[in-house]
């Protein structure tokens, strides 16, 4: 019995495995019907993908043309404008070359007024130093003549005081005679 047992659960196990093969085998079947279908269409979508990137290869051509066709007309006009930077240059340099040699005239004229200047200062100098020369001469003869002067005025100061003495003793003198006193 355990034998009749075991045999029909095995029976009823195959056959579940039977009908789940089947299943199976219709889901395998139907997808190769949908590998079919996705290669036909991947086909398709190869071809579009080709296509466009030949389409892409054209347009990146036509624009890299472009591009160089910019990059040389960039270099042409990189090319004018250092040629005109270049004169410039040299326009600037030769105003600049205008501009120093004006300054070095000025130069050369202000050093030689400037020479003129110190000689009309020397001229003047030596012109103060002259008449400096002659008040100091007038102040030592005005000194010389002050002193003179004020010796004279000294000795007659004197003289004035013994004569206003003399005649103080003569006044006294006749005065002292007239009063009996002497």
């Amino acid at each position: 019995m355990a034998a009749l047992v075991m045999a029909e659960m095995t029976d009823d196990r195959l056959a579940r495995l039977e009908s789940d093969v089947a299943h199976i085998r219709s889901d395998v079947a139907d997808l190769k019907m949908d590998v079919r279908e996705l290669r036909t269409e991947l086909g398709g979508v190869n071809e579009k993908v080709g296509d466009r990137r030949d389409e892409m290869r054209t347009e990146i051509a036509g624009v890299n043309e472009k591009i160089g066709g910019l990059r040389d007309e960039m270099h042409k006009e990189f090319a004018g404008v250092n040629e005109k930077i270049g004169g410039l240059r040299d326009e600037m340099r030769t105003e600049i070359a205008g501009v120093n040699e004006k300054i070095g005239g000025l130069r050369n004229e202000m050093r030689t007024e400037i020479a003129g200047v110190n000689e009309k200062i020397g001229g003047l100098r030596n012109e103060m130093r002259t008449e400096i020369a002659g008040v100091n001469e007038k102040i030592g003869g005005l000194r010389d003549e002050m002193n003179t002067g004020f010796a004279t005025v000294r000795s007659s100061n004197l003289q004035t005081r013994i004569w206003m003495l003399l005649i103080g003793g003569a006044i006294l003198g006749v005065l002292a005679h007239a009063v009996h006193w002497l």
